[in-house]
């Protein structure tokens, strides 16, 4: 089965409103590395015109990986597992041919130093890695990012019920915080979750977008959502 085949039967799996946040998603910065799908391209594409936006996007490996990554931000893991495994075993059954050669193999290089400091910058908590070596010279600067913010915000709305995130987008039409403009009615009242975190991101920029979410969820008495929030967002959690 190729590439295009497995993408296509992992969203073939996906009823409506998870492939709409899948497409999302895809519009999204996921990695630093992978350029978002503009969104103009995606709003209407069926799954088979999302999977060829993949693959003119993304090298066959990138596509694969990123989608297990946004079905695993989309809490769902099964499928997640599958597409992995499929993939591995396509990969597995189809090894690359190497030219025979009498040439003994190069030895392995030796490993780096491993330093005797490990720092990250912005407070982010690290699983130091294991290192081969007893070197305690030298240093790691390391820098562990944050959760995007709209992924974020969105998992925070996806907890809210139909009525909550109703009343929720009311708060967005009034004054919440100095310095951010309510977002008019027009453009909320038949916003589903990702267009409102859309939205928000359009109009406050990122660290507004949380800390106008987090006064409303405070004002709405959800106070353990505003902490899970703020944790998420420093980088604890």
């Amino acid at each position: 089965m190729s590439v295009q085949e497995l993408l296509l039967e992992t969203l073939e799996d996906l009823i409506e409103d998870d492939f709409k946040k899948l497409k999302w998603f895809l519009s999204m910065k996921i990695r630093d590395s992978c350029k978002p799908i503009p969104t103009s391209r995606l709003e209407t594409a069926s799954r088979i015109d999302t999977v060829r936006r993949m693959m003119e996007s993304y090298s066959e490996d990138t596509a694969v990986s990123l989608t297990v990554e946004i079905l695993r931000k989309m809490n769902h893991n099964e499928a997640a597992g599958r597409l992995e495994s499929a993939y591995a075993g396509q990969k597995a059954a189809t090894p690359a041919t190497t030219p025979a050669s009498s040439a003994a193999p190069a030895p392995a290089a030796p490993a780096p130093a491993a330093p005797g400091t490990i720092s990250a910058e912005g407070g982010s908590v690290i699983i130091a890695p294991q290192l081969g070596s007893t070197s305690t010279s030298g240093t790691w600067n390391i820098t562990i990012n944050k959760m995007e913010v709209p992924p974020l915000i969105l998992d925070t709305l996806d907890e809210l019920g139909a009525d909550e995130f109703k009343r929720f987008r009311w708060y967005l039409t009034q004054p919440v915080l100095a310095g951010c403009e309510p977002i008019r009615k027009v453009y909320l009242e038949s916003a589903d979750r990702q267009d409102t975190v859309s939205k928000m991101i359009d109009g406050y920029g990122a660290e507004s977008a949380v800390n106008v979410t987090a006064e409303i969820l405070k004002r709405m008495n959800h106070n353990s959502a505003v902490e899970k929030l703020k944790r998420r967002y420093a980088g604890v959690a």
